[in-house]
This record gives structure tokens, sequence and C-alpha cells, in this order.
């Protein structure tokens, strides 16, 4: 979602929604929004962020949501509105735990 353009930034929220059918996974999540020339615009990390299922019910799934604030500069703002392209968002997870939980 985006806020109210400013002459020189958006400011938007990217959302993710993350989930898990796991019972209670510990997770390393990194979210970054990246522009069209390929610049990174944002970027946020969590640690250990834990995900799954914490009722006791198997494959019950849970999720969680996890935001990222940014401010977009106007021209890169304009060039997505006039459809030049699309930025990029890219998720990375990474599992805690042993190997022999993999």
């Amino acid at each position: 979602k985006h806020g109210k353009p400013k002459q020189d930034f958006v400011p938007i929220t990217l959302t993710a929604r993350i989930t898990s059918e796991w019972y209670r996974q510990d997770i390393d999540v990194t979210i970054s929004l990246v522009g069209l020339d390929g610049q990174e615009l944002a970027k946020r990390s969590w640690e250990d962020e834990t995900f799954g299922n914490d009722t006791g019910t198997t494959f019950g799934g849970r999720s969680k949501f996890l935001n990222v604030e940014a401010k977009i500069p106007r021209q890169e703002w304009d060039r997505w509105i006039a459809e030049e392209g699309s930025p990029t968002i890219k998720i990375l997870l990474d599992v805690q735990g042993q190997e022999s939980d993999d």
C-alpha cells in the first residue's frame, strides 16, 4: 500500500504474509524491494522469527505478516505508474535448526 505521493518520494508499506504448516519453526527472513535499475530501495531483516502452528493441532498452520516501510523516490514511482516496469520483491528465508531437521 502507499501513502499520499509527496514531491520527492512516495511512502509505501510492503507486506509479506508468511505461512508455515509445520509446528513452530524459527526462521531468518530478509525482504528487499529492488527498483527498475537494480538498486535496492528498501530492505528489512528478522532473525529467529517464529512461524507455524503452536496450537498443538497437526498441520493447523499459522501466518505472520512482515512489513517493510520505504520512501520510494518520486522519479522511480512515476516510472512504475507509467508502466515502464515493475519493482522486484526478494524474500530470503533460512530455517533455523540442525541439518537433520531439514
